[in-house]
């Protein structure tokens, strides 16, 4: 068993444990996604190439339990790439590879999703679905 298996294990504990009755569930998940692969990265040298499979795998286990407690992945994803992309220009890696393997990691779960998680939902908390309007957030 590598190491790459048991941070996305552990990430996807995680991220199981911290939703349980938080207020929003998916930026819970993307925060903690988001620490565990800085932990991570912080063990692991620069030059490491398994720096970009640690990514990939925590982002992986942690997109894996919002799709076992039935959760908006679309939603859970977006956020998750937005903390990734913060995550990179913190730790002076490169934005675009860091987000590229974040995506390898949602999208090797695609076989795994129902379809009706991988389109964005109206958020059960307002009962509006966000939606962009020349590059800003807006309510439908």
């Amino acid at each position: 068993m590598d190491n790459s298996f048991r941070v996305g294990k552990l990430t996807e504990a995680l991220v199981a444990a911290n939703m349980t009755g938080s207020a929003d569930p998916y930026a819970m998940a993307a925060k903690t996604i988001r620490e565990t692969v800085h932990v991570a990265l912080r063990a692991i040298p620069a030059w490491d190439p398994s720096a970009d499979l640690a990514i990939e795998e925590a982002v992986r286990g942690g997109i894996q339990a919002l799709v076992l407690a039935d959760l908006d992945v679309a939603r859970g994803g977006y956020l998750t790439l937005c903390e990734m992309t913060d995550m990179a220009h913190e730790l002076g890696r490169d934005p675009g590879d860091t987000l590229l393997c974040a995506m390898r990691g949602i999208v090797s779960l695609r076989r795994l999703v129902p379809d009706d998680q991988m389109v964005p939902r109206p958020h059960r908390s307002s009962g509006l679905l966000p939606r962009v309007i020349g590059g800003t957030l807006a309510s439908s």
